[in-house]
């Protein structure tokens, strides 16, 4: 899915949802994909995952610029500081590949 796709149904889940419903909803949709594009491109390396992970980042932050227009409502650093969080032993590997 498109940043663009994602911005449209958090901004309509928004109207019915709570805000830490349609939040969690956005990233979890985020993560999600980073395993259907893992899967679909057969990735099985670190290096892989990796450029994956940078291009849900990169897409995480052209949909912050889209939801944050009218008022701000998450960080654009926000997807890797809470996939890091959860998954602690990314940190160094992120780093090392910048």
């Amino acid at each position: 899915m498109k940043a663009k796709d994602y911005a449209e149904q958090f901004l309509k889940d928004e109207q019915t949802m709570s805000d830490i419903d349609c939040t969690s909803k956005a990233f979890i949709a985020f993560v999600d994909e980073i395993i259907e594009i893992k899967e679909a491109r057969s990735v099985s390396t670190e290096p892989g995952l990796i450029a994956i992970v940078k291009e849900q980042d990169q897409k995480w932050k052209a949909f912050c610029q889209i939801v944050n227009k009218d008022k701000p409502r998450f960080k654009e650093d926000g997807f890797l500081t809470l996939l890091i969080k959860e998954l602690p032993w990314l940190e160094p590997i992120l780093k090392e590949s910048r």
